[in-house]
């Protein structure tokens, strides 16, 4: 006996499949869109950190700059 939808042979073992790969499908692109976004979003944490520290690195050094010159004319 079959079930209420009275699927059976070819048409049924398709049906299933082919809802089964729509489901895979679906569930693949969710979880691979996220793994791409948090993955971008990690990489410009780390570039907007990584700019952040160059810009301090450059600018204590310019501010020390000239503050080293008045030093060493004055030792000269």
């Amino acid at each position: 006996m079959h079930g209420v939808d009275r699927m059976y042979g070819l048409f049924q073992t398709t049906f299933y499949f082919g809802y089964m790969a729509l489901f895979s499908l679906a569930l693949g692109i969710m979880c691979g869109e996220y793994l791409l976004l948090s993955c971008f979003c990690m990489f410009i944490t780390k570039v907007v950190n990584a700019h952040i520290k160059i810009l301090t690195l450059f600018a204590s050094a310019c501010y020390l700059l000239p503050v080293m010159e008045e030093a060493v004319c004055q030792l000269v």
